[in-house]
């Protein structure tokens, strides 16, 4: 009995420090900082060089704000982990957090004090939250490197409400409104994120091929993508759960089965001044609605 019961705690100790040493070593390194200085492509830095210049200074902002908020839940796991490294060592004593963390990681969840540092990634799981954090790290990598997204996935913003507004303040200083008078007018677009932006079709979109990519709005109409983006904003990534979106009706109906979220195709958010709808340069759009 005592040989089994030695053999089911070696088994759980295997266990636990295998899945301590799997979260460990899929932490994501700190900001690579010469990555960042690396030049834009040729198109890209046409992209970046087309932008409104408030617009271009809005959105450094935008990024300095997420990166401070990303750099500080980064730099809080890196922290953790050099303690909790040297606590296994022996060269610090073992206090509540390195045991909360030790435990929670053992578990495969997800430690409360990186919970707690104002991001919402995905999932419970340690291996989930991690894999959602890199992928927004690596995001944010090449928002450093290639300028802004063409399309803005909100999901990925630790303040998308802060994008929004200063999208409206862009706007209504252009059209000389206040922010409380312009509103977003939501237009479904036809495509998805990939079938216009992929990385292979950004690395030939400059403004002209911008002015010649047409996106299709429900009920025939097309807008160019410079366009779209003159009047307002693309986003991408938005996820429905319960549904999933019928481009043939443009409505939402019932998913497949099984089947639990669904992804949106890239919307259109044309700044609007209240009261004013669908008279755009794309004419009157489909699948739209004020956004409030």
């Amino acid at each position: 009995n005592n040989n089994s019961n030695n053999s089911n705690n070696n088994n759980n100790n295997i266990n636990t420090n295998t899945n301590i040493n799997s979260a460990m070593s899929s932490i994501p390194p700190r900001f690579k900082m010469l990555k960042m200085t690396e030049p834009m492509s040729p198109c890209a830095e046409a992209r970046w060089n087309a932008l409104d210049p408030d617009l271009a200074r809005a959105l450094i902002q935008i990024f300095r704000d997420e990166l401070t908020s990303y750099q500080r839940l980064l730099d809080a796991v890196h922290r953790t982990v050099k303690s909790v490294t040297n606590t296994i060592k022996g060269f610090e004593p073992v206090t509540d957090i390195v045991a909360e963390v030790v435990s929670c990681l053992s578990q495969g969840l997800v430690p409360r004090q990186w919970r707690c540092l104002g991001l919402e990634l995905a999932g419970d799981s340690i291996n989930t939250w991690l894999m959602d954090f890199t992928i927004r790290l690596e995001f944010f990598y090449e928002w450093a490197v290639e300028g802004p997204p063409v399309s803005m996935p909100l999901g990925v913003l630790s303040r998308p409400r802060s994008y929004l507004t200063m999208i409206q303040q862009i706007f209504a200083e252009r059209l000389k409104k206040t922010v409380g008078h312009i509103d977003f007018e939501l237009v479904i677009l036809n495509e998805d994120e990939e079938e216009v932006l992929s990385q292979e079709n950004l690395k030939a979109l400059d403004p002209k091929a911008m002015e010649n990519t047409a996106l299709a709005m429900h009920g025939g109409d097309t807008v160019s993508l410079m366009s779209a983006l003159k009047q307002g904003c693309l986003i991408s990534g938005v996820l429905i759960q319960g549904a999933s979106w019928d481009r043939e009706t443009a409505q939402l109906v019932d998913p497949d089965p099984g089947q639990i979220y669904s992804i949106m195709p890239l919307m259109w958010l044309r700044a609007i001044v209240v009261g004013e709808r669908g008279e755009g340069e794309g004419g009157r759009e489909g699948g739209g609605g004020g956004m409030g």
